[in-house]
């Protein structure tokens, strides 16, 4: 039964009639971290068909933001009353991380691992790969390497469009009836808040970045809290002390917003060393530039390359250097 359960077990269980017999094999079933998204998808199906609870989507999801932002962080339970419908008295006084916690500590697997997965669906790319996903509310996004977008499972695009995004992606934000705002939360805090628009966003260690396509964006930071209007044609930056930057894009940079899906880089003047980093970003290797007057080498052009060494072998011939590998890490060095 590890490997295979009765969804009408499951949904019993959901129910609160489950016998002990029945909990002990869906805590084995869910042993199996394969197991938990079928789990995660029929309780969906059994609320749809019971309604008795209906989660704080918004409020739960400002609260897992916060613990994205600062994983130290410790929940404090505020108290007040969860939205609840007027079936199902079993639920009627119960919380809504109370009610997560019944389904959790009843299966004794009792972790921040599940509770999040409970809560919240993740998109992620590995390195050297992309993907495309539509979401509830329709909206399209494509996440560049090495990336990940953190979506509720329930009440999106109903009772919130709130997503939050480490890495690089761009989004075509469907417009709703009620004008519901889409917005999306990055690892520094800032935020990016739109209506209906085509924009790519950028979040890693090197700060934030917003570039409008088409639509209307507004953006801002922990330092930097007051919206900032984007027009099209504007790129933002959130620097690393939080300030927010906007240029205007000239019609070259704006007709290519993401050419990293054409498996392309795009330099303008850019240091070796930026590159270096960019490289790392999206094929996960470490390039150490001991020479300095190399490392401040500048790029421009664009280069299209699938793997690091392809793009590398490129650069040596125009900058005249050499690549080795040790341990794991290329090393750059002027050709003797």
């Amino acid at each position: 039964m590890k490997n295979q359960i009765p969804k009408d077990i499951v949904f019993t269980y959901f129910a609160g009639n489950a016998s002990v017999l029945q909990k002990k094999l869906i805590e084995e079933w869910l042993s199996t971290p394969d197991h938990a998204e079928a789990y995660f998808e029929w309780l969906q199906e059994w609320e749809t068909t019971q309604p008795q609870f209906l989660p704080d989507a918004t409020q739960a999801f400002k609260k897992f933001s916060k613990r994205t932002r600062d994983p130290a962080a410790e929940e404090i339970y505020e108290g007040g009353e969860a939205d609840v419908l007027e079936s199902g008295p079993v639920f009627r006084f119960l919380t809504r991380w109370q009610w997560v916690a019944v389904i959790v500590l009843s299966l004794g697997i009792a972790s921040y691992s599940l509770r999040s997965d409970f809560l919240y669906k993740t998109y992620s790319t590995s390195y050297k790969t992309m993907k495309t996903v539509i979401l509830n509310d329709s909206t399209k996004v494509t996440l560049n390497s090495n990336s990940k977008l953190v979506v509720p499972r329930w009440g999106f695009g109903s009772r919130t469009r709130e997503v939050i995004l480490e890495g690089e992606a761009e989004f075509a934000v469907t417009h709703t009836i009620d004008n519901k705002h889409f917005i999306v939360h990055t690892a520094d805090n800032s935020s990016v808040t739109v209506l209906g628009t085509e924009f790519v966003v950028y979040s890693r260690t090197r700060g934030t970045r917003v570039l409008l396509n088409k639509g209307k964006v507004q953006l801002a930071s922990a330092n930097d809290p007051k919206p900032h209007e984007m027009i099209p044609g504007d790129r933002a930056e959130v620097t690393l002390s939080g300030v927010i930057e906007i240029k205007k894009l000239t019609k070259e940079e704006l007709s290519t917003p993401s050419i990293w899906k054409q498996h392309e880089f795009k330099f303008q003047r850019t240091s070796l060393a930026k590159a270096a980093t960019e490289m790392k970003e999206i094929f996960g290797v470490s390039i150490i530039i001991n020479n300095d007057t190399l490392a401040a080498r500048e790029l421009t052009g664009t280069f299209k390359a699938q793997s690091a060494d392809e793009l590398l072998i490129v650069l040596s011939e125009m900058l005249d250097m050499e690549f080795s590998v040790h341990d794991g890490q290329l090393y750059l060095a002027p050709k003797p």
